[in-house]
């Protein structure tokens, strides 16, 4: 009867099957890419140090899906920053990316185009990076085997330079003076400070703000005219356009009130109430025998005819309305 295997307690835990072609990509970033390390033990999450164009310090951060490298990678800034490269959240686009999944696009091509599209340059590591005596395939046929983390450099300060041309033109006396004077030593730092970059950034500020502000005062005069113009137009041509505008404004509101559809309506009202007030006069002098019976048949007949026209016409035009 057999049993189960268990682990003994302490034992190494069992290592993380990925496919050859994962683990050589992964082997080959290691080995290429400084200082590049993995963050976790299954070797899905990268981290490298990156120096930006400005000299700011930060870290790129390589994810790997599990169905990579089929999949595509993510990279990300651990500190977002401002680059066409960089979105809101700290995830880069590259056209490398777009393009994944590519048989001639590997996962160190993409991390060297971040690096140089971030610092201006990729990332080799050195030669004393990789491990003495070890080779790609040896690291590949032994993934559970860690990777050795180097230790991060701290970045360097800028070298001081060994000479200094502004001092080496000063005479000895010019010196000496510095050395015991502290009012010939401020004179001599901002002397030699107005060739800093710095200030010399800011002077370029200042000439510039104050060529707008000369422009912006320019600009006085012709406001000036401007408002001129407009006084003069406001005070002649203004008054005999605002004039001709109401006349035809008015004029266009009298036609459209005429055409409007409950004015049409109230001038069949009024022309059925005409007709209607003839035929009744007529009616009423027939009864009272001052129309004789052909001419009142053929006006009554007439204006009754006229009567239930307009009526008919008016109701049509009401019904409209209603609809």
């Amino acid at each position: 009867m057999s049993y189960p295997s268990v682990q003994p307690p302490g034992a190494a835990p069992t290592p993380f099957r990925h496919s050859p072609e994962r683990l050589q990509q992964v082997q080959d970033m290691l080995a290429q890419v400084a200082y590049c390390k993995a963050l976790n033990r299954d070797q899905s999450l990268f981290e490298a140090p990156l120096r930006m164009r400005d000299g700011r310090s930060t870290n790129l951060r390589i994810s790997l899906p599990p169905n990579f490298p089929q999949g595509r990678p993510g990279l990300s800034i651990i500190h977002p920053i401002q680059h066409p490269c960089v979105d809101g959240t700290g995830r880069l686009s590259l056209q490398s990316l777009d393009r994944w999944p590519s048989s001639h696009i590997r996962l160190v091509d993409v991390v060297q185009d971040a690096f140089t599209a971030l610092s201006g340059q990729p990332s080799y590591a050195s030669p004393s990076h990789s491990r003495p005596g070890s080779t790609g395939r040896e690291r590949a046929d032994s993934p559970d085997r860690p990777t050795p983390m180097p230790a991060r450099q701290a970045p360097r300060a800028a070298p001081v330079p060994r000479t200094f041309p502004e001092l080496q033109e000063l005479s000895l006396q010019e010196l000496s003076d510095a050395l015991t004077s502290p009012e010939a030593y401020t004179t001599l730092a901002g002397r030699l400070i107005k060739h800093a970059s710095a200030l010399q950034v800011a002077e370029s500020m200042r000439t510039q703000s104050r060529e707008m502000a000369e422009n912006n005062l320019a600009q006085e005069q012709v406001m000036g005219e401007l408002r001129n113009q407009i006084a003069i137009i406001r005070s002649s041509e203004y008054a005999a356009a605002k004039h001709s505008f109401d006349e035809v404004f008015h004029r266009q509101q009298t036609v459209l009130d005429k055409l409007a559809p409950s004015s049409l309506v109230a001038a069949l009202q009024r022309a059925v109430n005409e007709s209607d007030t003839a035929s009744e006069k007529i009616y009423d002098a027939f009864q009272a025998g001052d129309r004789p019976v052909e001419p009142f048949i053929e006006e009554y007949t007439k204006l009754r005819t006229v009567y239930h026209t307009r009526e008919l016409k008016r109701l049509a035009a009401q019904q409209m309305l209603v609809s």
